[in-house]
């Protein structure tokens, strides 16, 4: 009987793979549990450094729209990586059919693939190029990087701090996001438990919203953010940042509201740490590129 999925962990503990003819949903069942449960073990077995980061690849040439942090990070559980990206964290979704299984010299291929490896220094990009830069920002102080952080903390520190704009014309086809978060000495964070705030809010900062329901998602912005009201509507509708467009960013939802950047178009991450900072402050850095695809998979 034809498996469901197959895990590879490489002969020196510093990568694991997975092939699967399903995605990994959020709250797995079945043979997706189980699959979900091998992996978590076989990334506790992975071998790691004080410096190590993170490198993680999900391949599939399936057209589908989805968050590929959540299916690399979030839905295998954040807690399963905090030993892997001591010093840094990349992930990227591949546009290409998965690398081909062979077991016991049989051929199999399935839709979808991951790979997680852990590396020392900064790696280099696998698949894709960094084209034209469209926006920077430099040492924009920011609140504490943890996993209790939201998207709407990263947004406003963004939308106060000094951001250049190298490229409004917009993004086509894909773009990348660079980020280097300089931290207080001693401190530790684990990445993969705070990527998707981070980048969603740093994603938000570089929209505007299209006006609907303003009054409404600013007066619920005002019980998080201690800020003018009339500050953070013109932050809400300022279209000086929009590379990334204008569209309903933000809306009330349940007790507060939701975020909806439009990141159908993001593929690839890269987010390192530098622990030297002797004073207690944090800050982040970065830019946003378009992207090419820079080899074709063999």
């Amino acid at each position: 009987m034809a498996k469901n999925y197959y895990l590879k962990n490489s002969i020196n503990n510093n990568a694991v793979e997975l092939w699967s003819t399903q995605r990994l949903p959020f709250e797995p069942k079945g043979w997706l549990h189980e699959m979900r449960h091998d992996l978590k073990c076989a990334l506790k077995q992975l071998k790691t450094k004080k410096n190590s980061i993170l490198y993680a690849s999900f391949y599939s040439d399936q057209e589908e729209f989805f968050d590929v942090e959540n299916v690399l990070l979030y839905n295998v559980g954040s807690g399963s990586f905090s030993h892997l990206c001591n010093k840094g964290l990349i992930f990227e979704r591949v546009l290409l059919n998965t690398p081909v299984l062979n077991i016991d010299n049989h051929e199999i291929n399935m839709d979808y693939y991951h790979q997680y490896e852990t590396l020392e220094d900064n790696p280099q990009r696998r698949y894709w190029n960094m084209e034209k830069r469209v926006a920077k920002w430099h040492d924009v102080s920011c609140q504490k990087i943890s996993s209790n952080m939201k998207p709407h903390q990263v947004w406003y520190d963004m939308k106060k701090g000094a951001v250049e704009i190298d490229n409004k014309c917009g993004i086509s086809p894909f773009y990348g996001i660079k980020v280097e978060i300089k931290a207080p000495i001693n401190t530790k964070t684990n990445l993969a438990a705070v990527v998707k705030p981070l980048l969603d809010g740093i994603i938000c900062s570089f929209h505007s919203h299209n006006g609907e329901q303003i009054d409404e998602v600013v007066n619920r912005l005002l019980n998080k953010v201690d800020e003018n009201p009339e500050v953070l509507k013109a932050m809400l509708l300022d279209n000086n940042n929009v590379v990334l467009g204008k569209n309903r960013l933000i809306y009330p939802y349940r007790n507060y509201v939701k975020w909806n950047p439009d990141d159908h178009k993001f593929v690839y991450a890269e987010i390192l740490v530098d622990y030297s900072n002797e004073e207690n402050v944090w800050s982040m850095s970065g830019e946003i590129n378009t992207l090419s695809n820079k080899v074709q998979y063999q």
